[in-house]
């Protein structure tokens, strides 16, 4: 697993429109093409968890209402603030007074909030039939989230999905819209980073996809490489390329 400083060595940069993104010996332009286009030389598919992966919408807006009731905070405001970004980050900018030690106390809270409450986390529409598709044509795949490891193993095993790699959170030093996990996940695979499709439903899961020099297929209406309504969607896109040449162009695995 490459360090820190590597990972920034081989990030690639962001752009948008037909801009070649290149690594490895990969070449995979932007834009052209609409999906057959994105998707060409896409060797393996990094996805967020919450919201993307995973169904978990209304727990985790449940828990982060009930954090901010605790710490006199607006509920809307809170639950406004802190889609897609990890929750110590997300309580450093809303308690910005805070020490180090109460902190890590009012992450803890929220943690055991979010531990406690797994009701109606289920796998996100059209999560079944991309996983088929993805076992169907050999594309390694893996989660990376914002979550800490065993919140993220807890959600998952709801939704009854196991990812042969996870990263979360306690395996990096700084947290999306950071590239670190999507670059440490390509790493883990074998795979160069523009070789891989991130998979993203919030402003800074598509900032981490687009530093680590990914195309990045985007949830919830976000600007993307390839909008996607749902994960099936993106199935669907999967199964029309070529059976015989499903990831063209990349280092494999």
């Amino acid at each position: 697993m490459p360090t820190r400083e590597e990972g920034a060595a081989n990030m690639l940069g962001e752009g948008e429109g037909n801009v070649p993104v290149q690594g490895e010996g990969v070449v995979l332009t932007r834009g052209e093409g609409g999906a057959a286009g994105v998707l060409e030389g896409v060797r393996a598919v990094l996805l967020d968890m919450d919201g993307t992966l995973v169904d978990s919408d209304a727990a985790v807006e449940r828990s982060w209402r009930t954090w901010a009731v605790r710490y006199g905070l607006s509920e809307d405001a809170v639950v406004a603030a802190v889609h897609g970004y990890p929750a110590p980050a997300s309580i450093r900018r809303l308690l910005p007074r805070l020490s180090g030690e109460e902190l890590e106390e009012a992450a803890q809270v929220l943690l055991d909030l979010e531990c406690a409450d797994l009701d109606g986390v289920v796998a996100a529409r059209g999560a079944g039939e991309l996983l088929a598709v993805l076992a169907e044509r050999a594309i390694p795949w893996a989660v990376v989230t914002g979550s800490g490891a065993g919140l993220a193993k807890a959600r998952l095993a709801a939704a009854g999905i196991t990812p042969p790699l996870l990263v979360s959170l306690d395996e990096v030093a700084v947290g999306k819209p950071d590239p670190e996990g999507y670059l440490m996940a390509a790493a883990e695979l074998g795979v160069a980073p523009a070789a891989c499709l991130a998979v993203e439903d919030s402003d800074p899961g598509i900032a981490a996809g687009r530093a680590a020099g990914m195309p990045v297929a985007a949830l919830r209406g976000l600007s993307g490489d390839l909008p996607i309504a749902h994960l099936g969607e993106l199935a669907a896109h999967l199964n029309a390329l070529d059976p015989h040449n499903p990831a063209p162009a990349g280092r494999h695995s």
